[in-house]
């Protein structure tokens, strides 16, 4: 950071408040405190309108940040996945308004409620590499149903997504830690897909300007 120069400002972006209070304090020995941005719901309501309600839980920074990214950066309208641990789908449609998407689990928590849930496929400690069409033992068995089964569930939710709008996506972006190979499955459907392994960190840079 020092090589850098004195940052313009600091934009911190997570779903763990005591992570938040913990990066903030050391973000003031770059800057001052005022050039310090922690964006919630409150604070993308006022950048952009949210038909998506806080309900139990306000939703996450990282998806906020992923529909501003959306907004100001892809033509509308748009839909973000984000791929890791769970599977988050953001929705903005052509007047750039978040209306809101889908949470499910990714492949690793797939993975680890057949383990933990089930009397015997604990045993299975890994999936194969390599996922064959029929899984001719349990532990391909799996591999088909969560590495072939997650794909083409984030497929329903598109297809899902589009009949609700009533229109084609114009733009469909894969960011996450697994962005890669969802992007590579859904380019032989869909042709307006592309991957931004930095989309969330777009939206947190693009609300700051915008603020």
């Amino acid at each position: 950071m020092a090589a850098l120069g004195v940052p313009e400002g600091i934009v911190i972006g997570s779903v763990v408040p005591d992570v938040c209070e913990s990066v903030k304090e050391v973000a003031k020995t770059f800057c001052n405190e005022q050039n310090i941005f922690v964006p919630h719901y409150e604070e993308f309501l006022e950048l952009m309108e949210l038909k998506i309600k806080p309900d139990i839980i306000k939703p996450g920074a990282d998806r906020l940040a992923n529909a501003f990214a959306l907004k100001t950066l892809y033509s509308l309208p748009a839909c973000a996945i984000d791929v890791g641990t769970a599977i988050t789908l953001e929705v903005v449609d052509k007047s750039g308004k978040f209306l809101g998407g889908a949470i499910a689990p990714g492949e690793e928590l797939q993975l680890k409620s057949l383990q933990e849930y089930t009397s015997q496929l604990g045993a299975i400690k890994k999936l194969p590499k390599s996922v064959p069409g029929i899984g001719n033992t349990t532990a391909n068995a799996m591999a088909v149903g969560i590495k072939r089964g997650v794909p083409w569930a984030v497929i329903g939710m598109l297809s899902g997504v589009e009949e609700y709008l009533g229109q084609p996506l114009e733009s469909i972006v894969v960011t996450g830690g697994n962005a890669i190979p969802m992007c590579m499955f859904l380019e032989k459907i869909y042709q307006n897909v592309e991957s931004d392994e930095l989309l969330t960190l777009r939206g947190l840079a693009s609300a700051w300007y915008v603020k």
